[in-house]
C-alpha cells in the first residue's frame, strides 16, 4: 500500500513538472535585418516569435554613449501597433508590455561618427538547447565593404550582404564599414584574428629559439 501511494505521488509530481515545462515560453524564431543607410546610420528590423502567447515580456536595447535610437515601433504579425512602452533607464532602452506570440520591432540607430556597434533587442526568453533559431542579415551601403572581422562572424554572399545563423541573440553586432576605395591592405591584415595568430606564431618561434640555444649550450 505504501509503495502504491509513493508511486502515485511520483506520477503526480511528474505530471505537474511536465505541465509547468509545457507552459514555459522559449524563443522559437528571431530574425534581425540591419540595413546601413550610411556608415553612421542603420535601420534595424527584428521579427520575434515565441513558443506561446505572452510574447517575450521585455526587450533590452543597449546603445553606446555616442549613439541615438529613434523611431521605435512594435507591431504584431498583422502590422498593428502593440501597446508596448519603450523607456530609457540607466543608458538602456527597455521595451516592456509585449504580449503577442509573434511581433516585430523597428528602429533607427545613428552614431556621431562611424557606426561600429549596432545594438539588437535582447528578449527575456531564451532558445531551447541545440537549436539555432536566430538569424541575422546585414546589408551595407552601396560601394562599401566590411573591414576586418565582425562579431558575430558573418558569411558574406557578396561584398554588401552578410548573414549568420546563431543559437542565441547577441546584444550587439560589431562591424566596421568603410568605402571600398578607402580600404588598405593593412586594414585587412591588422585584424584581431591575424594579430592573435601572429602573436601565437611569434611565441612558438621564440620558444623554439630558446630550446635550440639551451641544447647547444648543454652540448658545448
Amino acid at each position: 500500500m505504501r509503495d502504491h501511494r509513493y508511486a502515485r505521488l511520483v506520477l503526480v509530481w511528474v505530471a505537474l513538472y511536465l505541465c509547468g515545462n509545457a507552459q514555459q515560453r522559449h524563443l522559437a524564431e528571431y530574425q534581425a535585418r540591419v540595413e546601413f543607410g550610411s556608415p553612421a546610420a542603420a535601420s534595424v528590423s527584428v521579427s520575434v516569435r515565441t513558443s506561446a502567447a505572452g510574447g517575450s515580456g521585455r526587450l533590452l536595447l543597449a546603445p553606446q554613449a555616442d549613439q541615438t535610437i529613434e523611431g521605435i515601433t512594435v507591431t504584431d504579425e498583422g502590422g498593428r501597433p502593440v501597446a508596448a512602452e519603450a523607456r530609457w533607464e540607466d543608458g538602456v532602452v527597455r521595451i516592456e508590455g509585449i504580449v503577442p506570440e509573434a511581433f516585430s520591432v523597428r528602429y533607427r540607430v545613428t552614431a556621431s561618427r562611424t557606426l561600429h556597434r549596432i545594438p539588437l533587442p535582447a528578449p527575456s526568453v531564451a532558445a531551447l538547447p541545440q537549436q539555432r533559431p536566430v538569424s541575422i542579415a546585414v546589408v551595407l551601403p552601396r560601394g562599401h565593404v566590411a573591414v576586418a572581422n565582425s562579431f558575430p562572424g558573418l558569411q558574406w554572399r557578396d561584398a554588401e550582404h552578410g548573414s549568420a545563423q546563431l543559437a542565441a541573440v547577441p546584444s550587439v553586432i560589431v562591424l566596421r564599414v568603410a568605402p571600398r576605395e578607402a580600404v588598405t591592405p593593412a586594414d585587412r591584415l591588422l585584424t584581431p584574428e591575424t594579430l592573435s595568430t601572429t602573436a601565437m606564431l611569434a611565441l612558438l618561434l621564440l620558444g623554439s629559439i630558446f630550446w635550440i640555444a639551451r641544447n647547444r649550450r648543454r652540448a658545448g
